[in-house]
């Protein structure tokens, strides 16, 4: 890809961002404002569901990266790999079929 398409896909991003930032105001603006402090748990409970999320997520790449290479393919994750950030290879449909298979 040259400069210039990346800078370009780069800032309509962005501008995409800023559009579904606007359009998610609009259509809530008349909607009172809620207080989230009093419906937040325990500082406690905060603390046990932060500790599992990360553990969560740490354990899924782990036994994403090892599976990955186990079948001979990219990594597997919480989302198909080029579908968030683009990467340098194509992902073929083997190896999108087999995401799919191991969701």
């Amino acid at each position: 890809m040259s400069t210039d398409f990346q800078l370009l896909s780069t800032l309509i991003q962005i501008l995409w961002v800023f559009v579904l930032i606007g359009l998610t105001l609009f259509v809530n603006r008349r909607r009172p404002v809620v207080d989230l402090a009093t419906r937040a748990p325990a500082s406690a409970l905060n603390r046990t569901e932060l500790c599992f999320i990360i553990g969560y997520a740490v354990v899924a790449q782990l036994v994403g990266v090892g599976f990955g290479g186990l079948i001979g393919i990219y990594p597997v994750s919480l989302h198909l790999c080029g579908s968030v950030f683009g990467i340098s290879t194509t992902v073929s449909p083997t190896n999108v079929y087999a995401w799919v298979r191991l969701i």
